[in-house]
């Protein structure tokens, strides 16, 4: 059965259609979280969990890499939609001590993985952590990026510092803004527009808003 309705048919008529006065700006500042922090619910997001390898020059060890969705919500329980993630278990040093992103989120989550694992059990540990679809707070902030066109704009943004030597290639992805205040302000409410100019380019593209801390809920 359709629900499609002719736009001819009487009923229609005497219906109108209203909703408050809002300016696009308005709307897509709207669609975007505010960097603070957020609970959120995770689950494994399309890609789920993956078995990579690290170039042989590196050691050549097995590690995890996880797709992460995460429905936000605010103080007040209201949905604010939701956000993606990609950790890994690739170990590295932090502040003296050796760990991963992927340690640290399951952390977060109330499922500290233990000191020595097998890449099977880890695996195992994981899934079944995320099909509970566990809660912890995350930080976010927006984030405005660019895909560079040309070696010449590779060369802007590293001399604008938005990437560092030999870390941005023609192909590749760049941050030029972060962080929401220092986005453009909608006077007439006081947020600001997810929507910014790139200074090198001058194409205005949008914000998202990732994640970039975890913490455990409560």
């Amino acid at each position: 059965m359709s629900d499609e309705i002719d736009i001819n048919d009487l009923q229609l008529q005497d219906e109108v259609v209203e909703t408050d006065e809002m300016s696009a700006a308005e709307w897509n500042a709207r669609s975007l979280p505010d960097d603070d922090w957020h609970l959120g619910t995770f689950t494994l997001g399309q890609d789920g969990v993956r078995v990579g390898k690290q170039e042989e020059s590196k050691g050549g060890k097995h590690y995890l890499k996880a797709h992460v969705a995460i429905a936000l919500q605010d103080s007040d329980g209201k949905g604010e939609g939701s956000i993606f993630d990609r950790v890994n278990s690739v170990i590295i040093e932090r502040n003296g001590k050796k760990s991963s992103g992927l340690h640290a989120l399951m952390d977060a989550l109330g499922e500290p993985v233990p000191a020595r694992i097998s890449v099977p059990d880890f695996f195992t540990k994981v899934e079944n952590t995320f099909a509970t679809s566990p809660q912890a707070e995350v930080r976010t902030q927006w984030k405005a990026s660019s895909k560079a066109e040309s070696q010449e704009e590779v060369d802007k943004a590293i001399a604008q510092k938005f990437a560092k030597p030999g870390k941005l290639q023609v192909g590749w992805y760049y941050t030029f803004l972060k962080g929401q205040k220092k986005f453009p302000p909608i006077a007439e409410t006081g947020k600001y527009s997810p929507e910014v100019a790139n200074p090198i380019t001058g194409v205005v593209e949008k914000a998202q808003a990732v994640p970039i801390e975890y913490r455990r809920k409560g």
